[in-house]
């Protein structure tokens, strides 16, 4: 009851973000990055700050979902439209790479720079719709020892408590409002990623 509508219309992509970090199974000293910073992206962000992961990284084009995600509490932003995000993870971790990669772009290169930026034994958590196929040599993943975890479900109990627990918190993830018969216009404005989450 006591969830505002707006929060409501956030329970679903937070229980992505939810899902997905259960399926990570993060401990408190992990260093995790988050490649893709998008509406998805920003609530995996939530969910391992609710779970004391004590590292966090992300990775992103745009500028405004990256300061988004530093007001959120991400540790480490990496631009990756103007800086070696690999590069940088590993001058972050010391050259030992990540703990956990969390995919949430559904692109080519960000999967790549996740597997690359891991460490041997680390996970990449698949969020991201990917649409177009792409090769790729699997070696890396048997050379490393990686554990590749597919991610498509939702905890919507899980989004509910983090909003109940923390009311008005996620007010941030608001970018626009539209009503009903502008869902077309709504759509497009989600692709537009320097003016909307």
């Amino acid at each position: 009851d006591a969830i505002t509508y707006d929060e409501g219309a956030l329970i679903e992509p937070l229980g992505i973000g939810a899902f997905a970090v259960n399926r990570a199974e993060p401990v408190k000293t992990d260093v995790v990055a988050i490649f893709g910073a998008g509406t998805i992206g920003l609530a995996v962000l939530i969910s391992l700050k609710a779970r004391g992961v004590s590292k966090i990284i992300v990775s992103e084009i745009s500028k405004m979902r990256l300061k988004l995600a530093g007001d959120l509490g991400a540790d480490v932003l990496i631009n990756a439209a103007q800086e070696d995000v690999t590069g940088r993870i590993a001058e972050v971790t010391g050259g030992r790479g990540l703990d956990i990669a969390i995919e949430c772009t559904g692109a080519r290169k960000p999967f790549f720079n996740a597997l690359k930026a891991l460490r041997i034994d680390g996970k990449l958590v698949l969020v991201g719709v990917f649409t177009q196929a792409f090769e790729f040599n699997p070696v890396t993943i048997s050379d490393k020892g990686l554990r590749i975890i597919g991610c498509m479900g939702d905890d919507y109990p899980g989004s509910a408590a983090l909003v109940n627990a923390q009311p008005g918190a996620f007010k941030k993830l608001i970018s626009h409002v539209f009503p009903l018969e502008k869902a077309k216009e709504a759509f497009e404005m989600q692709l537009k990623t320097e003016e909307s989450v």
